[in-house]
Order: C-alpha cells, then structure tokens, then sequence
C-alpha cells in the first residue's frame, strides 16, 4: 500500500504525534536543541510508518493550530496550519487537555512557575544531582523492561521500539554531561552534542510509552505493564527537567 494512502488517521496515530509534538515542544521551551527531524525519522519508521513526510509535517501544523487556540505556545519549526477537519480537531483537544505535560507547558506559558537559584554553584549542584538521578532512573526503567521480557510474557516488550543499546548510550552521555559540568572548562559543542542524544533517547521513551499506554491487553501484562509504561512515561519530561538544569550551569 503507498504511503499516506486517503486514510483516516487512527486515535494511536494521532497520539504519537501529539506526544512527539509535546517532548519537543518542552525542549524548545528550555532553550535545548535537537537532531533535525528527528520526530519525523522515528515516527515516519514506528507508529506513522503508512505516513509520509508532507502528511506528518501538515499534522504537526494542525497540532500547533489547536495548541494555539488553547493558549499554548508552539514549535518554532511548525507553523500553525488552521485548516485542522472539526473531527480532527477535536480529536487533538482531547489528547492535548489529557496529557499532563501539556497542562504544565501552559501554567508555565502563565508565568507561575516558581523560579530557582540563579547562583553558579547552585546551578551546578543542581545539574549533577540531576544527571544522578536521571541515570537511575534510565537503569532502573531497563530493568523492569528486559525483566518482563525475560519472564512472562515470553515477548520482551523492547522488541520494537527500545533496546538495551539505547539505555547503555543514555549512560554515557549522562556521564559526559557529568564530566562538562564538574569541568574546568566545560566544551559547549560537546555539551550539545550529548543533550542531543539523550533528547532522541527521551523522544523513543515517550513515543514507545504513549504506544503501549493502549495496547497491553494480555493479562500478564495488565498487570506488570501499567507500573512500567507510568515510569517511562516519567522519563521523558525528566530529561527535559535535567538537561535544562545542565543548560543553566553549562550553557551551550
């Protein structure tokens, strides 16, 4: 079947790109830089894989059209397209007004965010017990998912999505973001480069979470994998957190 055929696209579809949408959005809005469609590459391969590239991009317009006209800012790279169907559109309402994190981008849009330490040293005690904690946290996520794919049920659930290359690279780039904030003289391209990574990682962890948020119906799985896809679910938006307190005390 040719991509992007005259097919409607599926409540899943449309949460993947939403979810997509909203990771990046929050880098945006802590002043992190990411891969260049790098949402295009790992949806367009993954949940969008009937998509194509136009059709991708004039839904994530759609979704900077909607997030607008609920008083939300936007992705600088998708310029809100206002023609969004009033199916769609009120399909995208219901995902947005559903996801937390939507609802934290706009009370911080609001300005009532508290403000933190401005002081150096500060900054940079807050970056490392950051990364230290985002580091257990990527470890302990790999655990609970190899475990229940070494158990029952006998599918591992990384199959098609994560895998333990992608949390063993999250390592490490945690640890050089480590050594750049403890440095004496901290590299900013590096700096970069690794938040960069750890933002295609934490892209994959909320694109896989948002996927499996409806598809676990085996019973084994009803009752393992809520408690796992609620962490990495959590993993995403920490990584935002982390790497705009390492942007504070390193800033690239």
């Amino acid at each position: 079947m040719a991509k992007d055929s005259n097919v409607l696209w599926t409540d899943t579809e449309l949460v993947s790109a939403v979810d997509a949408y909203l990771f990046l959005l929050q880098a945006q809005r802590a002043g992190l830089t990411y891969p260049k469609d790098i949402e295009g590459k790992l949806l367009l391969s993954g949940s969008l894989k009937v998509r194509n590239d136009g059709s991708l991009r004039y839904r994530m317009r759609n979704i900077s059209a909607v997030i607008k006209e609920m008083g939300g800012p936007t992705l600088a790279a998708y310029s809100p397209a206002e023609q969004v169907g009033t199916h769609v559109r009120a399909r995208l309402r219901t995902i947005l007004a559903d996801r937390s994190q939507f609802r934290t981008i706009l009370e911080e849009a609001e300005g009532s965010k508290s403000a933190i330490s401005s002081a150096s040293e500060d900054r940079r005690i807050e970056a490392i017990d950051r990364l230290d904690q985002l580091r257990r946290q990527v470890s302990e996520l790999e655990r609970e998912l190899i475990g229940i794919g070494h158990n029952q049920p006998p599918e591992p659930l990384l199959a098609d999505g994560l895998n333990r290359n992608d949390f063993e690279q999250a390592r490490q780039n945690i640890r050089a973001l480590e050594n750049e904030v403890n440095g004496a003289t901290p590299n900013p391209k590096g700096t970069q480069e690794h938040a960069a990574r750890l933002l295609e990682f934490g892209l994959k962890v909320a694109i896989w979470a948002g996927e499996r948020a409806t598809k676990f119906a085996d019973a084994t799985l009803k009752l393992l994998a809520p408690v796992v896809v609620a962490k990495a679910t959590g993993l995403a938006p920490l990584i935002i957190d982390v790497l705009r307190a390492v942007a504070r005390a390193v800033p690239f």
